[in-house]
């Protein structure tokens, strides 16, 4: 950009010799600015926002909660804080480019869980267009959080990647080049303008190498300006000032990241040692009695650094059928694709009197249910169809303590009025999990995939309570969380912020999101071994066949998985086959890498400096 301006820049991931060499390659038209941020700034700036700030909740897969309590939110604060206060009125953002260029990945290697497709562009946009991200996702959140944060402060923001013709350029252009290189025309116009650059993506993870102990913040000039209007703002005490302020930064990062690699080492030694420990007896399954069926595209995808889908298969007493094992991320084009899979499966299905328990296959483990089959004298599968005879109607589904179909859906209170009231809170239908014969699970999918096609839903949830408020007779909900557990908890008392979620009864706020109720929380869980159970409002414990952590469950369903590793041989084991040692010593020579090039650093600083 070849007009004068002020660039700010917090220091956390960051190469300081690139933000050196970029202060450089500017500095004829701009100034440059690294903030070193303390606990105190980002307090200040969360206190602001939380003041002055409309209300906006999060919706995008892998972050939930509102957009003041974001640390990038108040590490935006901070900078739009220091720019209104000299004189700085515009800002210019770079939102957009994530969805839209490269959606959060690569070649179909996703680079964060709320990618759509990995980044791997089809040649025909028809089926894919618009990705959930295009539009709603991380497109609307992090655009109403900038939008939101600038506007506290009296800055007007733009966003010239998403620029209409800018968008549309980029969506003519054909899939070889889209998927030629990471963010292509980016890359293009940064190589051909000899812009300094460090390939990966870091993000804007202001509340990371904070100064710990320090009230305020320390504020280091980059570069040096000369001609032009702009004044001279790099001196030698500047630049001696520059290299012990980053030198101080410099060591506490190496200490976090040194602790990082402990605690990895800790865990993969302490994965090891929960291998030694008895295994469950081993069940043989009566073939074709019960089976699971899920769909997962990339069986390989972590989330939180754990084989959630290796987790679900190592944890099944029964066989697991992925009906999507064939496809590729860039194939996903919604969730009709997972609909359509399970019914293509049943419909090669030879009829008979078999079971299906169709789960989500990324935030879903079974239980260990040998001790209540074995004190039956059943087998697991015997014991599962038993349990499910119960209940009295050909398909069981569900259920959760929230009314909604994914994101920021909720329902209405006319459409909490059509569930029947329940004996639990638990009184919603879920569609991660359900159950039934091939027959009534075959007619209820294809009724939803014809269903899909006469109305406007992105979700398969909401198309399935179409479903149930249609045939209410062929459907039971588990009210009870008998077969299908669900990790999202709430409470009656109003939320502190203002939110009021779509529970059976009012007031009600979760806490299976809130970190400040973590311990209190899974107080209400007992992990034995591979068992995992609730305890019942009633003393007793619930132990379901299977548990399901969706939305804002998703915290103690990796809470509990990250017990289960410890007590759980088969979840240690499949972690581990995904862990690999090599990368922790790898880290390790990292550090002694980074120390070496601070030293080098350091003298090229000091060489400058004396001359």
């Amino acid at each position: 950009m070849r007009r004068p301006h002020s660039a700010y820049s917090i220091y956390s991931q960051e190469d300081v010799g690139i933000l050196e060499a970029r202060a450089e390659y500017s500095r004829n038209i701009s100034d440059s600015t690294l903030f070193i941020l303390t606990e105190g700034d980002l307090a200040r700036s969360h206190t602001i926002l939380r003041e002055r700030a409309e209300p906006f909740q999060y919706s995008q897969r892998g972050r939930l909660g509102m957009m003041f309590d974001d640390p990038a939110a108040s590490g935006m604060a901070f900078i739009c804080a220091v720019a209104r206060e000299e004189g700085r009125t515009l800002y210019l953002s770079g939102t957009g480019a994530d969805e839209t260029i490269s959606d959060y990945g690569f070649n179909g290697t996703r680079i964060f869980p709320h990618s759509d497709f990995g980044g791997l562009f089809p040649t025909d946009l028809e089926g894919l267009f618009p990705w959930q991200s295009f539009f709603l996702g991380t497109q609307r959140d992090y655009l109403m959080k900038e939008e939101m944060v600038a506007g506290v402060f009296g800055i007007e923001a733009r966003y010239p990647f998403l620029d209409r013709r800018v968008v549309q350029e980029y969506l003519w252009l054909t899939a070889d080049v889209k998927n030629s290189e990471y963010k292509k025309p980016v890359a293009d116009f940064l190589e051909g303008s000899l812009y300094p650059v460090l390939e990966g993506k870091r993000g804007f993870d202001a509340h990371v190498n904070i100064l710990p102990g320090v009230d305020l913040s320390q504020r280091v000039v980059l570069g040096t300006t000369q001609g032009g209007d702009m004044p001279l703002t790099a001196t030698q005490d500047d630049l001696w000032r520059l290299e012990a302020e980053l030198d101080r930064a410099r060591r506490f990062a190496d200490r976090l990241q040194s602790s990082f690699l402990h605690m990895q080492t800790w865990w993969y030694v302490r994965l090891q040692q929960t291998l030694r420990r008895p295994w469950p007896a081993a069940h043989l399954p009566n073939e074709g009695i019960v089976k699971a069926i899920t769909c997962v595209t990339d069986q390989n995808d972590t989330v939180a650094d754990l084989p959630v889908f290796k987790i679900l298969q190592a944890t099944s007493p029964v066989t697991v059928v992925n009906t999507c094992a064939d496809l590729r991320s860039s194939d996903w084009s919604g969730m009709n694709v997972r609909v359509k899979s399970y019914a293509d499966y049943l419909s090669r299905e030879p009829p008979g009197n078999a079971l299906y328990v169709v789960v989500d296959g990324m935030d879903v483990f079974f239980n260990d249910l040998s001790r209540l089959s074995e004190a039956r004298g059943l087998a697991v599968d015997q014991f599962i169809r038993e349990l499910f005879e119960t209940f009295g109607k050909p398909i069981v589904m569900s259920t959760e303590r929230l009314c909604g179909w994914g994101g920021a859906n909720e329902c209405s209170e006319e459409e909490i009025a059509r569930f029947p009231e329940a004996s639990t809170d638990s009184r919603f239908l879920n569609a991660g999990a359900y159950m039934g014969g091939r027959d009534a699970l075959l007619s209820m999918l294809l009724w939803v995939i014809e269903f899909a096609g006469t109305a406007d839903f992105k979700s398969d949830q909401r198309l399935f309570f179409e479903f149930y408020w249609s045939h209410p007779h062929l459907v039971a909900l588990d009210h009870q969380q008998r077969l299908f557990g669900n990790f999202i908890e709430t409470v009656g008392v109003p939320c502190p912020d203002g939110w009021k979620p779509p529970c059976a009864h009012q007031p009600c706020c979760t806490i299976s999101d809130d970190f400040g109720l973590f311990n209190e929380t899974l107080g209400l869980y007992e992990v034995r071994g591979c068992e995992v159970a609730r305890r019942a409002d009633s003393g007793d414990h619930r132990l379901p066949i299977a548990w399901h952590g969706n939305g804002v469950g998703k915290w103690m369903f990796l809470l509990i998985v990250d017990e289960l590793a410890r007590q759980c041989p088969p979840v240690a084991e499949a972690i581990l086959s995904s862990t690999s040692a090599d990368n922790i010593l790898s880290g390790f020579a990292a550090i002694a890498h980074h120390q070496g090039r601070s030293e080098s650093y350091r003298a090229a600083t000091a060489s400058r400096v004396g001359g």
